[in-house]
């Protein structure tokens, strides 16, 4: 099969959110480095900001940091159209048809192809491509479609030679992927520099919890974080990559917050409690751009959990992953109150053939007609459910009523039941017709609507903040399946991730596994067309069940997670990993990657240029004296830390789904 695509509506992320235009907040000033201090204070509508409390001495009186960073009207006022958007109450798309979807899944699925950039030229390989498509049952894709496909991607192709990655699942929000950007030789010392992180003895493994030992962690943010009330942080950022052992121990308390305020989701008050974390914060490493120009990078500051002598090497190649990774961000950021493009399709109605049930009319003017129209209503009563509705009916387990019986003789209907069994087979036996593409826009519209963002110029004085994971995904012969992953966002508001990198160095072994993705997806309700209660076209338009009580969310496709791919995504999206299990069950096997977190540059926050090592192991190596390691934690105390953090981070997300709008078609 060329490709495949899913239109099952799920939970997705929170939706755009407004905070109450009054709240006082904070305004934190950036003042040497990265150190933040309370300058002034004021509402979100007077913008009343005090510039002149900005000078060096004010460091010397900022109070220690408090979880959360921040609790400014950046966070909680929504109103700073310059910020990059997240998924965490931030963030909604317009739902897509399901012939984008299919559009997407398409385009995905030919761009999986070695040298598809060569091949989408030659028309011998496209009208193969065609003829697989039109013999699928559905008829997602029509001829119009997929000429918009396939002159959509030549177009990409030449992007592609030049920046060696191809967008994808790309409608309002959008992923990137490529498996040429990262080269063998770089995938070959990435492998080598982790594997003394592989090598340790089996009591030092660390499987993350609650994953039948089936997920290795090699370096994670969620060991050895940010605890209020623990952690210690110093002013100024000051704590250097390699002079991190010198500041161990030392530094103030880092204080919890006070409570945290609610937030408003258009009029309807909402807790942010579960949402922001006043306990923990994953730290990010100071990250500087090394020149006037690229997007080559030095990690200025340790990676947490990662010793920065012993790994020197690692460092210095995550430092060139990185570099690769801004391009994919900049394709992937949302920026403000706009989306990455328009939509390639965009209706109001679901239009059916027929459009309206025969013989009504007739009836009502003339009751009389019966006897005559009785040969035809008959043959018209006696079709087929229509498979198009048998199907959606079966996808959504929606129980179908059994037919009415129908009497040989007419007649002996009473009037309103022969019309109400008229227009009960017109409900079941109508075709609903797919928008196509380019009846709204036109293609050179639609690509001139598409955003991008050039982060290492915006921000190559002050630099980026990057979380850095390494993970490895272990099989055996006696544990050869993963079961996957759950619906997610990275992070907690107060960690401001925008975007995410993800490079799988070493898949060895296992079968295909994806990762599949999905939005909060808003439709225009009150300008929706549709007959008194009946809201199957719309629901088959648009993939939905019912339009009844139903999250407004949606899937729009899944990635391959191949060996040597990066992939790059906004944290607009929810995303989980589908299962796996090994190809070959009598030899072990893995799937190991690189996680990259890009913390919002306009949202920094507290970072291992802030807080000294944690890690009492790293101070045994340093040779530190008792007084300084009062300040440090052990292994099993980081342990339980992290099982807390945990616990938060999933309440966040049951938050985040809970917190859903939903589809709910007014009756006329």
């Amino acid at each position: 099969m060329l490709f495949r695509y899913t239109t099952r509506s799920r939970p997705a992320c929170l939706a755009y959110r407004q905070f109450s235009s009054s709240y006082p907040y904070r305004v934190l000033a950036r003042l040497r480095g990265h150190q933040y201090a309370n300058v002034g204070t004021g509402t979100c509508h007077e913008k009343n900001y005090s510039s002149k409390a900005i000078v060096d001495g004010i460091v010397s009186k900022a109070k220690p940091f408090q979880l959360p960073r921040h609790l400014d009207e950046k966070h909680y006022g929504w109103l700073d159209d310059r910020r990059f958007r997240h998924g965490i109450s931030d963030y909604q798309a317009e739902r897509l048809t399901v012939r984008e979807i299919a559009m997407l899944a398409l385009m995905n699925s030919i761009t999986d192809k070695p040298m598809w950039h060569v091949k989408i030229f030659d028309e011998t390989i496209v009208h193969k491509w065609h003829e697989e498509v039109q013999a699928m049952p559905d008829g997602m894709i029509s001829d119009k479609t997929f000429d918009w496909c396939i002159n959509e991607l030549r177009d990409k192709s030449k992007d592609f030679e030049q920046q060696m990655f191809v967008p994808t699942l790309d409608a309002q929000t959008r992923c990137v992927k490529s498996d040429i950007l990262i080269s063998e030789s770089l995938a070959v010392d990435l492998r080598q520099a982790v594997e003394p992180l592989l090598a340790v003895g089996d009591d030092q493994k660390d499987w993350h919890p609650n994953s039948e030992s089936k997920v290795l962690n090699l370096v994670h943010p969620s060991l050895y974080p940010l605890v209020s009330g623990r952690s210690r942080s110093t002013t100024a950022g000051k704590v250097g990559r390699e002079t991190c052992f010198e500041f161990l121990g030392e530094g103030s308390i880092v204080e919890k917050g006070g409570e945290i305020p609610r937030g408003y989701r258009w009029s309807r008050s909402q807790d942010l409690s579960q949402l922001c974390s006043t306990c923990f914060q994953w730290l990010p490493s100071e990250v500087r751009f090394v020149s006037d120009k690229g997007t080559d990078v030095n990690i200025t500051s340790y990676i947490n959990n990662l010793h920065p002598i012993e790994y020197r090497k690692l460092y210095e190649i995550i430092e060139r992953i990185i570099a690769k990774s801004v391009p994919l961000w900049n394709s992937v950021l949302v920026k403000g109150f706009n989306r990455s493009s328009c939509l390639r399709i965009k209706t109001m109605e679901g239009v059916t053939e027929p459009r309206e049930a025969p013989f009504l009319d007739e009836i009502n003017e003339d009751e009389g007609r019966i006897p005559l129209l009785a040969p035809q209503i008959k043959e018209y009563l006696a079709q087929p459910d229509s498979p198009q509705l048998m199907a959606h009916w079966r996808k959504h387990r929606i129980p179908l009523d059994q037919r009415r019986v129908i009497p040989e003789d007419l007649n002996e209907m009473i009037d309103w039941d022969l019309l109400d069994a008229i227009e009960e087979v017109f409900q079941r036996t109508r075709t609903v017709i797919h928008p196509e593409p380019g009846d709204f826009k036109n293609y050179e519209t639609w690509k001139s609507s598409q955003t991008k963002q050039c982060i290492e110029d915006e921000f190559r004085e002050h630099g980026l903040q990057v979380i850095v994971k390494l993970s490895s995904i272990e099989l055996t012969p006696e544990k050869p399946d993963y079961a996957g992953g759950s619906w997610h966002l990275e992070g907690m508001l107060n960690e401001s991730i925008v975007a995410t990198s993800i490079y799988y160095y070493d898949v060895d072994n296992v079968t295909e596994s994806r990762i599949t993705f999905s939005q909060e997806a808003s439709l225009d309700e009150a300008n929706l067309v549709y007959e008194q209660s009946d809201h199957v076209p719309l629901s088959i338009t648009f993939g939905t069940e019912a339009m009844h009580e139903e999250l407004a969310a949606q899937e729009i496709g899944s990635i391959a997670t191949r060996h040597g791919r990066i992939i790059a995504f906004p944290n607009t999206m929810q995303h989980k990993v589908e299962p796996f299990s090994l190809a070959d069950k009598t030899k072990p096997g893995h799937r190991r990657y690189l996680v990259l977190w890009l913390v919002d540059p306009h949202m920094r926050i507290v970072s291992t240029a802030d807080v000294p090592p944690q890690q009492m192991s790293w101070a045994e190596g340093a040779h530190a004296d008792e007084v300084t390691k009062r300040g440090l934690m052990t292994l099993d105390e980081a342990k339980t830390y992290r099982l807390e953090l945990m616990k938060e981070r999933t309440k966040c997300n049951h938050a985040v789904e809970s917190n859903f709008d939903t589809y709910n078609l007014c009756e006329h």
